[in-house]
């Protein structure tokens, strides 16, 4: 895996070991919060995974959740600005659970856990979190197009989607329920196929109100 860049929670202060960037050791796989909790004994928020998944060697961005100081290490005044994406900023843990608290309350939902990061990359934020109605999937990406399509896919094509439960174009946010289980995971080949022929059916149907 390789440095990683461990900012604190006042979000001006970042991790640092006697060589410069603290180091972690995990195999592509490996959720790298898991791996700092087991290394470090620290919650930490993954902000950006540094093309961790595809062995990619760019450093990663996490966030603690405590200002814990590891042995060993220390926690110093940040050098460097935090990425771009509002998701990938030190401030976003609290930021995103405030988010998807305003947007469940427009549902009558309330949420009763620990909002939990699925993956972040440059391209898109996603984000579980447990509600009184069931586990609900917000997702914040770069453009408001895939806020648009789901909106409009959800308005005509509904038993294709997960439950859309909120949606902000403009600033492409979007809310969503559970929609199952993966396929990824599934053994059983009649779920592909059902899943298959569905989709084959959707595009038929997109083709034809294309002429």
């Amino acid at each position: 895996m390789g440095a990683v860049i461990v900012w604190h929670p006042d979000g001006r202060r970042v991790l640092r070991d006697q060589g410069g960037w603290p180091t972690l050791t995990a195999e592509p796989r490996e959720p790298l919060a898991e791996v700092a909790r087991s290394t470090w004994q620290l919650e930490c928020w993954v902000l950006h995974d540094g093309g961790h998944p595809v062995g990619r060697p760019e450093p990663a961005h996490l966030r603690a959740l405590s200002p814990t100081c590891p042995p060993g290490l220390v926690w110093a005044d940040a050098d460097q600005p935090p990425l771009q994406r509002a998701w990938q900023r030190p401030s976003w843990p609290e930021d995103a659970a405030q988010l998807i608290d305003t947007a469940l309350a427009q549902t009558g939902r309330t949420r009763t856990g620990r909002p939990r990061p699925v993956h972040s990359t440059d391209l898109v934020s996603v984000i579980q979190a447990d509600t009184t109605a069931g586990p609900v999937y917000f997702r914040a990406s770069h453009t408001g197009r895939e806020a648009a399509v789901t909106t409009h896919l959800a308005r005509h094509h509904a038993h294709l989607t997960p439950p859309l439960l909120w949606a902000d174009e403009t600033r492409g946010m979007l809310l969503t329920g559970s929609g199952g289980e993966l396929l990824d995971g599934v053994g059983d080949l009649a779920p592909w196929e059902d899943a298959v022929t569905r989709l084959a059916h959707f595009q038929l149907q997109a083709d034809s109100a294309s002429r």
